[in-house]
């Protein structure tokens, strides 16, 4: 009996865990729905974002009133919906996704702040363990999926594309060896790694004589370390007038010249085949996934906490704690934008301007309004910008549990407007704790 109920578990959950992939990362919340008559957008619905907490056995359910509408009067729970009854004698129902349930008639709180309704509900066993175990199989498979650069970038043809404007930035690269640097930060930690004793031994292992010959390339998360010759090859990118590479035709950063060596930033850098084929290209979200994926594993339980320097006058950081690395969370699939940057702007339009459906003009007339929520994963964080050096800073340098990572201001600004995109989409009583602002990166 044990072993059936073992193996149906299996099932919901790789049901789940594959349904999740398909489902598209979702944004902007707050939704607005258009006259029957005009096209003009005129009645903005409610905005729904549900945390699930399986540990706990808990779900925070946030309801954004629209500012016309009045106060919350009762939330009644069912097992796979939630229904929340207005003063105005209307209803919003939101639906919950297969793989969450809730126990009937159990609310342990409900509170209103402005418009903001918090909901506290109580999730079942089964939905906890699910939840659980769908997590665990997210992270092992993000682990089984990354492929190593030297195994696709090594022995073959190579051209370099900006991603921005698909300009080509380099022609007929071919590297004979592709490795990985052993860490994006391991230039500062190299510094620790030999005593004042030993420091002869440590200085043969410094940056500055760890270069990549003509025909090799080593990288990290963050950028593709380059033999300086490989500047002939590169064609419509231009130097500034400091050491900083552009793209000729859109003016994005590429990359950086060293004394020694070439950077070239992986956000903005894609490398095809000369048939066209796409052998590697990522983005910001992808690359600060992959980050804290990383240095997690170094932590020992203590919370991933990262730092990213941008070598300005007076330096900028952006200092990230980890809160959760696997946030679950349920959220509004109608009319949303993507939850995080990079999505297509003019789609998200058509989105929201396109007409309501039967269906909703339907639950509209008989007073009550139907949502359907979808599940995501996420990397939940604070984080906080802080410019100049002071002894907070100091602290950061010196700590072993903070990593601090040099970066290009096109990443640390991307990576900033990522964070922020999110935090607009949140409710306003939980976008901040305490001077930190609350952020997410879907996975």
């Amino acid at each position: 009996m044990q072993i059936i109920v073992c193996v149906v578990f299996v099932h919901i959950c790789s049901y789940e865990f594959k349904t999740f992939q398909k489902q598209t990362n979702t944004a902007e919340l707050v939704r607005t729905k258009t006259s029957l008559g005009g096209g003009q957008a005129t009645l903005k619905m409610p905005q729904v974002l549900m945390e699930v907490l399986p540990n706990i056995h808990v779900g925070n359910i946030y309801i954004t009133l629209p500012e016309t509408s009045e106060s919350c009067r009762d939330v009644c729970v069912e097992k796979s919906r939630c229904v929340v009854q207005l003063q105005s004698d209307q209803e919003v129902c939101f639906n919950l996704p297969r793989g969450t349930c809730l126990k009937p008639d159990v609310v342990r709180s409900i509170s209103q702040e402005g418009q903001v309704v918090t909901v506290r509900v109580q999730l079942d066993e089964r939905t906890s363990l699910i939840s659980t175990l769908a997590s665990d199989l997210m992270n092992d498979s993000d682990l089984q999926t990354v492929v190593p650069l030297s195994s696709t970038l090594c022995n073959t043809e190579l051209l370099g594309h900006c991603k921005q404007c698909e300009q080509q930035v380099f022609e007929c690269v071919r590297f004979q060896r592709v490795l990985p640097l052993p860490s994006v930060d391991w230039e500062q930690a190299s510094e620790d790694w030999f005593c004042h004793i030993h420091k002869e031994d440590g200085e043969k292992l410094k940056p500055a004589s760890l270069q990549p010959e003509e025909d090799e390339c080593f990288y990290t998360e963050l950028f593709f370390l380059l033999h300086p010759k490989l500047m002939e090859y590169m064609e419509h990118a231009k130097p500034t007038c400091g050491p900083e590479i552009n793209c000729a035709k859109c003016n994005t950063s590429l990359g950086v010249q060293l004394h020694q060596s070439v950077k070239m930033w992986t956000h903005n850098l894609v490398w095809r085949r000369e048939r066209g084929n796409i052998v590697h290209s990522t983005d910001i979200s992808a690359i600060m996934l992959m980050l804290f994926q990383n240095i997690d594993k170094d932590n020992f339980g203590v919370n991933c906490r990262l730092v990213l320097q941008l070598p300005t006058v007076p330096r900028r950081y952006l200092y990230m704690v980890t809160m959760n690395t696997n946030q679950k969370l349920l959220i509004c699939e109608e009319d949303s934008k993507l939850f995080h940057t990079g999505g297509n702007e003019k789609e998200n339009q058509c989105k929201e301007n396109r007409p309501e459906s039967v269906a909703t003009k339907r639950a509209r007339r008989s007073g009550q309004t139907e949502m359907k929520l979808q599940a995501v994963f996420g990397v939940k964080l604070l984080y906080v910008e802080k410019e100049g050096d002071d002894e907070e800073s100091g602290e950061w340098a010196d700590s072993v549990h903070v990593h601090l990572i040099p970066c290009s201001d096109s990443f640390f600004t991307g990576v900033k407007a990522l964070l922020d995109t999110t935090n607009n989409c949140l409710p306003e009583n939980i976008r901040h704790v305490e001077k930190m602002k609350v952020g997410y990166i879907i996975k």
